[in-house]
């Protein structure tokens, strides 16, 4: 057995991408009884990455430094935001979808796109919410508002959104049943035509609300529900539908709410292909509030589900990462010449962590090295575990590692072919502590390895035991 020291300074970029089409992301809607920071941390027990918040364009705090708390408490912790944007007029100042389209508020909303620009950041744009309601002064059926002026409003916001070249993804947020037939979108033919090309997405809220009154006395599935207003939407547009606000109220079901969530994520991926988007909503009612009659707490109220609902939300949330990496090795190894392409996996929990990726070697000549073998090609895949015994943006833990590697031609390049075992430790500096992206690393480790024949797959020779000491920077975010 041989024991080398081996320094490593490597430079890792990745990007992580939501599975299109597969499997929807998750979102937590900001309720007004929490700060910002207590929202994130509500998010991050779930494993939710994604924030809807509420922005009032009128609010004083909001006119002297517009946006800031968003990038501040949001952005910069690398987490997708959906903004639902509200203008409320002050009494008196007329028609609000007026208003909007005569231009009061353009300055406001130029300023605003324009700091969503500089933040460099896309985000999910939300105005006029519930747009075919009547319980909003920006709604269609709201008082002596029109169906036109309430359309034109949205248009006006949308396009000075467009003429600044925000970085926003344009949806509109209808119901499921609307404030005039209640129905689901009874006079969509006379407005989704004029929407459909103003926007990039749609959202309906659905919830079960069995127990709230004396109207709500059986329990409805998220299907049953959701259904109507997404087959109607469905006639209209190929754009995605995706959930604006959910959640059950588990007052018929002695506050067990894990079921029902079960059985939504199921529909949606049999029934609902068109969901990109899920926006859990864990605020509380008051009795006389939106037609409550009891208190209701939308959360996850039983202490034993709240573990089973982060794992459902994993379970059914799509993370992977695209990995691009650079590397200087000194090693009594020969080193692989570049390029090398890595793809991969990667989880991040608050104590557990797990990590999965595959690299393609490339040598850039065909000459034998002495004592070595052939150069070439070979593939390597590892899996590593570790295990957080800090929090926040400073951690540290162990890590244990499991690589196997293979070549096309396994015998005279034998350090290329090997089973190995490593365990480590790592102190870590994170820019957020929310996730993964965006860290430093100083490792040490030790590793074995054992050759094996690539013909009858046994053990070659001896193997060999290495040391390792590395710093390795790890940046980027999700696209």
């Amino acid at each position: 057995m041989r024991i080398f020291n081996l320094a490593a300074l490597a430079l890792l970029v990745s990007f992580g991408a939501q599975a299109s089409g597969e499997k929807p992301q998750a979102c937590l809607a900001k309720d007004q009884g929490l700060t910002a920071a207590e929202h994130r941390s509500v998010m991050s027990k779930y494993g939710i990455n994604c924030a809807k918040v509420y922005y009032s364009l009128l609010a004083e705090d909001n006119l002297k430094d517009p946006y800031s708390w968003i990038k501040r408490e949001y952005l910069d912790y690398d987490i997708d935001v959906t903004m639902v944007l509200i203008i409320n007029p002050r009494e008196g100042e007329g028609n609000l979808p007026e208003l909007i389209t005569s231009g009061k508020y353009d300055d406001k909303i130029r300023i605003l796109a324009k700091k969503v620009k500089q933040s460099g950041k896309q985000i999910k744009l939300n105005h006029m919410h519930e747009l075919d309601g009547s319980w909003y002064p920006w709604q269609f059926y709201y008082k002596d508002n029109s169906l036109e002026e309430s359309l034109n409003a949205y248009i006006h916001i949308a396009e000075i959104f467009r003429e600044v070249e925000a970085p926003v993804i344009m949806e509109v947020n209808l119901n499921r049943r609307d404030g005039k037939s209640n129905s689901p979108l009874g006079e969509a033919e006379k407005y989704l035509g004029i929407l459909d090309p103003h926007v990039d997405a749609y959202a309906i809220s659905t919830y079960n609300r069995c127990g709230l009154n004396q109207n709500y006395a059986e329990e409805r599935s998220f299907a049953e529900e959701f259904r109507p207003a997404y087959e109607r939407l469905s006639g209209f547009t190929e754009k995605p539908i995706n959930i604006a606000e959910v959640s059950t109220s588990g007052l018929c079901s002695d506050g067990r709410k894990i079921p029902w969530f079960e059985a939504m994520y199921i529909s949606i991926a049999e029934e609902f292909s068109r969901v990109e988007e899920i926006t859990f909503f864990f605020g509380q009612l008051k009795p006389g509030q939106s037609g409550s009659a009891v208190n209701v707490d939308w959360g996850i109220v039983l202490d034993e589900e709240r573990e089973m609902f982060r794992s459902l939300v994993t379970e059914n949330t799509s993370s992977s990462a695209v990995e691009i990496t650079i590397e200087q090795t000194g090693s009594a190894i020969p080193p692989a010449a570049e390029p090398k392409l890595r793809l991969g996996f990667s989880s991040d929990e608050w104590d557990w962590n797990y990590r999965y990726w595959v690299s393609l070697f490339g040598e850039l000549n065909d000459e034998p090295i002495p004592d070595y073998g052939q150069t070439g090609l070979w593939l390597q895949s590892i899996t590593e575990v570790s295990y957080d015994q800090s929090k926040g943006r400073f951690r540290h833990g162990v890590f244990g590692q499991l690589r196997g590697s293979a070549s096309n031609n396994c015998e005279p390049r034998y350090w290329q072919c090997v089973l190995g075992l490593g365990a480590g430790y790592r102190l870590e500096f994170r820019r957020s502590s929310e996730n993964h992206y965006n860290t430093v690393q100083l490792r040490a480790s030790i590793r074995y390895d054992q050759p094996y024949n690539d013909d009858t797959f046994e053990s070659s020779r001896e193997g060999d035991t290495y040391g390792y000491v590395g710093v390795v920077a790890f940046g980027g975010g999700k696209l």
